[in-house]
């Protein structure tokens, strides 16, 4: 059986909200990504040399609206792995966008993004939600 859910809509500075028993939705300047939480980029690519070896990027954005990218890389062929690069930083997000400024250097970079389900599109590149 289909429920059919009324709000009321309303038009301000902010963009339409509409409200109804269900939650606050709004379309226009206040609504943001839900991007709290940590996801995961992972890339296996073989070496000339001959070694597999896998690039996995990882961010977590906190509410408070800092955050952290760790990239590590394993070779998979030797079992180990070689290199750890963490990156704290700051973000801020819009409906279609998120802008990060990494702690170490106060140059931004914004990617597209966007949520669907369990996964965070950054400019085109899929990370799957790890919780």
């Amino acid at each position: 059986m289909a429920v059919a859910t009324l709000g009321l809509a309303c038009i301000g500075s902010d963009g339409l909200v509409v409200e109804s028993d269900r939650g606050t939705i709004g379309v226009g300047s206040s609504p943001t990504l839900d991007l709290v939480g940590s996801w995961r980029h992972t890339v296996i690519v073989q070496t000339d040399g001959g070694d597999v070896q896998s690039s996995e990027t990882a961010w977590t954005f906190e509410d408070d609206l800092d955050c952290v990218r760790v990239v590590t890389l394993r070779s998979v062929s030797f079992g180990g792995v070689l290199d750890i690069l963490p990156r704290t930083c700051t973000y801020t997000a819009s409906t279609a966008s998120v802008t990060i400024v990494f702690t170490d250097d106060p140059t931004s970079v914004t990617f597209d993004a966007r949520v669907v389900r369990d996964t965070l599109y950054l400019d085109d590149f899929a990370f799957e939600r790890i919780r």
